[in-house]
């Protein structure tokens, strides 16, 4: 085991993935999980009741960033 039960107990919460040694991708994990589906809700319900951006908007604007259509207010696709 990597900890003991007391240790794992405590931290259960606080620790949703880890990246160990020089491992370039991260390991899934249920936090990471539930970031997508909150992020894909979030997305979801701002298309169907046209409030903010929605999934079109987003994809949308990462497409013209790729492109080099982009500009300055953008995030980093």
């Amino acid at each position: 085991a990597l900890a003991d039960a007391a240790l794992s107990k405590l931290a259960n919460r606080l620790i949703v993935s880890f990246v160990y040694s020089h491992d370039v991708v991260a390991r899934l994990s249920l936090g990471s999980i539930r970031d997508l589906r909150n992020a894909a809700s979030w997305l979801c319900e701002a298309e169907k009741e046209h409030v903010g951006e929605g999934w079109t908007a987003v994809t949308e604007r990462a497409k013209r960033w790729k492109a080099g259509g982009g500009t300055s207010d953008d995030p980093h696709w």
